[in-house]
């Protein structure tokens, strides 16, 4: 399996290299100008489709100021400042409503310059491209925007009022909710750079203080110059760096840990494999060592069996059989009660064989007896008138 995906990586390799040797700097820049074109027909489609709902988007936007006015109202200076606001309210609906095709050309502009298998990442790095760009816009919306305009009127007073114009509002809020979307996008980044082999995991903890430095940096020039704002954009951002190491070690292709897993692995079911092995070798060896004594105890049992009664082939052959049974069992606590029970096997057949040789030997003489006496009787005829 190894080989043949390596050999399908080197093919698709070298089909983007002759695609990428094959377009030009002027047919990248064709490239870019299709795919601009089309993000702006879906900017346009989506405003023409959003400008209708301005007004229920302003009443979105604006909720979380009216909440800390306490009914207050906004103010607008210029004539056509209200129309502005409409316009930029219903921008901003139709970049979240084209967010997803915008994304997507983006990296279509990119996949000239990648492999066949890292081209299938597109469709899910378009996809999870908006959803991140979307989670941060929320993020502000949500979270920085109560705490940071609760911040900013809690400087008015009874000399200074605090009334703020639509179109001011407008701006500074599509500024943060910009600066929050894009930030959260930062762990596809890495994401895409750690599938590349351009960054590792290891690279981003030995980098994790400049990271935290650059995180405030960031934050100072995209919100306004208040440390408040600061850190709610900051904090965001180095937690997003920390996921973005994690994603790198768990999806990097620089990375050894996973190797180093896999190897583990095996080497613990080799280990395992030769253990049982190595358990199996000493049973046998068990096994082999407790028949060799079985052997030799039947062994002797037969040698004093043959020294009791030699003319015994039965007890030979019971004590074969014995034997055996005990070659067939490997365990000891069966050899050893097995050996018992020929020994009093052997013990009761010995003690048989003494009962019939003395059985024998008083049948012979009560026979020589009988036979001497019937001699004596006929040499003397004369003593039994």
């Amino acid at each position: 399996m190894s080989k043949t995906n390596s050999n399908n990586e080197s093919k698709s390799k070298a089909k983007t290299a002759k695609s990428a040797e094959g377009m030009t700097l002027l047919d990248h820049l064709e490239e870019l100008r299709k795919r601009c074109t089309w993000m702006f027909i879906a900017l346009i489609l989506a405003f023409i489709a959003c400008y209708p709902f301005a007004e229920r988007l302003m009443a979105i936007l604006i909720e979380p100021m009216v909440l800390i006015l306490n009914g207050g109202n906004f103010q607008f200076t210029h004539p056509a400042e209200a129309f502005f606001a409409h316009v930029k309210i219903s921008f901003l609906g139709a970049i979240f409503l084209a967010s997803p095709f915008i994304f997507w050309q983006f990296w279509a502009f990119i996949a000239p310059g990648l492999y066949t298998h890292e081209r299938r990442m597109l469709v899910p790095l378009a996809f999870f491209s908006a959803f991140f760009f979307l989670l941060g816009a929320f993020f502000c919306f949500y979270v920085v925007f109560p705490f940071g305009f609760a911040f900013f009127a809690s400087f008015s007073s009874t000399k200074m009022l605090f009334i703020p114009k639509i179109s001011e509002y407008i701006s500074f809020s599509l500024k943060l909710i910009f600066a929050f979307g894009f930030i959260f996008e930062l762990p596809l980044v890495i994401f895409f750079l750690a599938r590349l082999g351009l960054v590792s995991s290891n690279a981003l903890r030995a980098k994790r203080k400049y990271a935290i430095l650059i995180a405030f940096v960031v934050a100072a020039v995209l919100t306004p110059p208040d440390p408040f704002t600061q850190t709610l954009m900051a904090i965001p951002l180095i937690l997003l760096y920390e996921l973005s190491i994690w994603i790198t070690y768990f999806l990097g292709t620089k990375e050894n840990r996973p190797e180093k897993d896999t190897k583990d692995k095996d080497n613990k079911k080799k280990n395992k494999k030769e253990n049982k092995n190595i358990k199996n070798t000493k049973k046998k060896a068990n096994s082999a060592e407790t028949i060799s004594t079985n052997k030799t105890k039947t062994n002797s049992i037969k040698k004093d069996a043959a020294k009791a009664d030699p003319t015994s082939d039965t007890m030979a052959k019971e004590t074969n059989s014995v034997e055996t049974n005990l070659t067939n069992t490997p365990t000891e606590s069966d050899t050893t009660k097995k050996t018992s029970t020929v020994k009093k096997v052997s013990a009761t057949k010995k003690a048989d064989a003494t009962k019939t040789s003395t059985v024998v030997k008083k049948e012979k003489t009560d026979i020589v007896k009988a036979s001497t006496k019937k001699i004596v009787s006929k040499k003397n005829p004369s003593s039994k008138k």
